[in-house]
């Protein structure tokens, strides 16, 4: 009994359940519940459930960006080696800071840099994406591309910027960037080195203030052109701007243009005084003659 109550204060009400019938244990000291029927005391299953584990609290995420930050700022405290001492590295033991402007080596650049007449126009700038025209200056840069292997990215001169230490060290001897010691004029030698030289980033890759583009280029053509005596609606002062702009692109070397002015201010006006403008009797005397030629020339054979 004495045993069997030991174990009954361990076992739960729903684990634990007990008739008005004498219970008891049998020899092997496993608990049973009896009944007053004939039936044979039956064994209960199992024991006392163990107590589950406590819970571990989950593991915050690391942040790695203020493991980073943590990391550089103890670097300077590190202690020196061998002599064990605790003691913050001085001023003069701390990397150099690097100037304004300073570039470091993209992974992938082998080092190899050269310079060279485009010997094709069919080559395409890594950085603005236009065409490099045939015979003009471009940079070289060999680079180590995955699936690729070592090859060539060619640039323009204006869109390239290399590494600072490499630019030191092409300034003070020209054979670090290949071909600079055998470009034929000096004035594009000197536009190299004035690549070499420069600190500041490339206009392709600088932010553009869109308002600011579009000021500056309306600001380019203010000159407004009356229309014809023919057309007998009214122009706002905006519209004979672009009338003005209109009739320049026509009789400029272009030929065209494209007026892009937005829903709602005017440009089927604009157009039609502009072909008003253009009915004069100099431009259908050349547009007529330019037409009848073919046609003359057909019934001459």
């Amino acid at each position: 009994e004495t045993q069997l109550m030991a174990k009954s204060r361990n076992l739960s009400d729903s684990e634990w359940s007990g008739s008005d019938s004498d219970g008891g244990s049998d020899d092997s000291g496993s608990e049973w519940s009896g009944s007053e029927s004939d039936e044979a005391p039956k064994k209960k299953r199992g024991g006392a459930k163990r107590p589950a584990p406590p819970k571990r609290s989950a593991r915050p995420k690391e942040d790695k960006a203020l493991q980073r930050a943590i990391a550089a700022s103890l670097e300077p405290c590190k202690s020196g080696e061998g002599g064990g001492s605790s003691s913050t590295a001085g001023p003069s033991d701390q990397a150099p800071s690097r100037p304004e402007g300073w570039r470091e080596a993209p992974k992938n650049h082998t080092g190899n840099y050269s310079v060279e007449y485009a010997k094709t126009g069919r080559a395409k700038c890594g950085v603005c994406g236009e065409l490099i025209p045939h015979r003009s200056l471009r940079i070289g840069l060999e680079v180590e591309e995955s699936g690729w292997g070592v090859i060539t990215r060619w640039q323009h001169l204006d869109c390239t910027r290399l590494p600072s230490a490499f630019c030191e060290a092409a300034l003070a001897d020209e054979s670090e960037l290949t071909g600079l010691d055998e470009l034929l004029t000096e004035a594009d030698t000197a536009r190299v080195r004035e690549m070499l030289a420069a600190t500041s980033p490339v206009a392709a890759l600088c932010e553009v203030e869109v308002d600011k583009e579009v000021e500056a280029s309306a600001s380019l053509w203010t000159t407004q052109r009356e229309p014809p005596a023919t057309l007998t609606a009214q122009m706002l002062p905006y519209q004979k701007e672009g009338l003005g702009w209109l009739c320049a692109q026509e009789e400029g070397p272009i030929g065209g243009g494209i007026l892009a002015d937005e829903m709602g201010m005017g440009k089927t006006l604009q157009a039609i005084s502009l072909l008003l403008e253009r009915r004069s009797t100099d431009w259908v005397a050349g547009t007529a003659a330019a037409a009848d030629a073919p046609a003359r020339k057909g019934k001459g054979k």
